[in-house]
């Protein structure tokens, strides 16, 4: 069982905050990713195509990360399931995520 460590509930075409998530050992302790590369991938309803993103790493020695949603990610209802990585010194580390898309917000 992968639990998400990021789960939204929203309408569609709303943005939700950026996403942090800091990477930790097993015993609390941050992974370093200074230098990595972030990206955030999904896609909706397990069908179509992925989309890919590139986030940030926010501060490297604590090993957190964030993604920002543009406007257009997140137009339609339904479940979007994705990870989150950051890859660099022979490490690739993802944590997942699920965005639940209710219905067009009113007025659309």
């Amino acid at each position: 069982l992968i639990i998400p460590s990021l789960q939204v509930n929203m309408r569609a075409g709303e943005l939700p905050e950026p996403w942090t998530h800091t990477w930790l050992t097993a015993d609390g302790t941050p992974i370093d990713i200074t230098g990595f590369a972030v990206a955030a991938s999904w896609r909706a309803n397990d069908e179509g195509d992925t989309e890919t993103r590139a986030g940030i790493v926010v501060s490297g020695a604590d090993g957190t990360a964030r993604h920002t949603w543009q406007a257009g990610d997140l137009n339609q209802p339904g479940i979007i399931s994705g990870e989150m990585t950051v890859t660099g010194g022979g490490l690739i580390l993802a944590r997942p995520f699920q965005v639940i898309i209710l219905a067009h917000r009113s007025g659309d």
